[in-house]
């Protein structure tokens, strides 16, 4: 109870528990009991079905080096070993944005597949994590909160698969929904599901949406700088969330992290560190403090 951490392997056991209590694979407990009630007649578990539907997605593995090739769905069938079908618990559902339309909206307002008690339970935080962008977050039953969204209570989880990602993000209070799924891997959906539902809510997208400002402020800075007649230059990159400043001379070759002061960007400080010790790095306008030097934007 000191730490928590979401592991497919909980979801497994979980699966393994209604599987035994059922005495029905999980897979088609699934189905029989939240999918076909709610009309979802496309999504499936079973790769024999998706791959038998002709309008489904092709899987696309992200390479390294950014590229992407076609591929098969990673996942056995759970048909095809029906007593480890709860391993499917943990991921690998197929469905459509149509039919996740008709989950979501249960989720917002349901009075049938479970008690509304139930639902407020599922929909509660009980799991406390780091503070994220908007204050307090964490765990419900099996779903995100985020208490304060704008004033309101955010609900959403996403995932991947390796060849496919999805996200779901609901404000109930306010019927909204948005749920996005891609063919890939390791796509940023959080902060677009944010931002569309600002939007929906009557704010500016961009500004009300953290992931996405801060990601622009950090951007805004890379490029080319260089001290008096490019004596000395530096080039800032972004690279998976994180500003590097980057040289190369005949002796050495670096590429340095700094992190910001502030994690939101209100202010251009940053330092790196090493060994312990920070050191201050600041961008003021075209203008790169780093120790005795001044570098200008080129």
């Amino acid at each position: 109870g000191n730490r928590f951490f979401y592991h497919n392997a909980a979801w497994r056991i979980l699966g393994h528990i209604v599987q035994e209590k059922t005495g029905t694979p999980f897979h088609r407990y699934i189905k029989e009991k939240i999918m076909t009630p709610l009309g979802m007649t496309r999504s499936t578990l079973d790769t024999l079905v998706f791959n038998n539907d002709p309008d489904r997605i092709t899987p696309y593995w992200k390479k390294p080096d950014g590229s992407v090739n076609p591929t098969k769905f990673p996942y056995p069938n759970p048909e095809d070993n029906l007593p480890f079908s709860f391993m499917a618990a943990a991921g690998g559902i197929t469905s459509s944005a149509n039919e996740m339309a008709k989950y979501m909206n249960v989720l917002i307002a349901e009075d049938s597949l479970i008690s509304s008690e139930s639902f407020e339970k599922m929909q509660s935080l009980y799991i406390h994590r780091p503070n994220g962008y908007y204050g307090a977050t964490g765990y419900g039953y099996g779903l995100g909160v985020t208490p304060d969204f704008h004033g309101k209570n955010l609900i959403s989880h996403g995932g991947s698969i390796l060849v496919s990602t999805a996200h779901m993000s609901l404000v109930p209070e306010e019927g909204l929904g948005v749920m996005i799924m891609g063919n890939s891997a390791k796509i940023a959906y959080e902060a677009i599901n944010e931002s569309i539902l600002a939007l929906l809510m009557g704010l500016d997208p961009v500004e009300a949406t953290p992931g996405l400002y801060v990601k622009q402020r950090l951007l805004d800075l890379t490029g080319r700088y260089e001290i008096y007649k490019g004596i000395e230059s530096v080039e800032v990159n972004y690279k998976a969330g994180l500003l590097y400043i980057e040289s190369e001379t005949p002796f050495a070759k670096t590429s340095t992290p700094i992190i910001p002061e502030d994690p939101l960007i209100g202010e251009t400080v940053f330092y790196s560190l090493v060994d312990g010790v920070k050191s201050p790095v600041v961008f003021d306008g075209d203008k790169l403090f780093i120790e005795r030097y001044c570098y200008h934007k080129v």
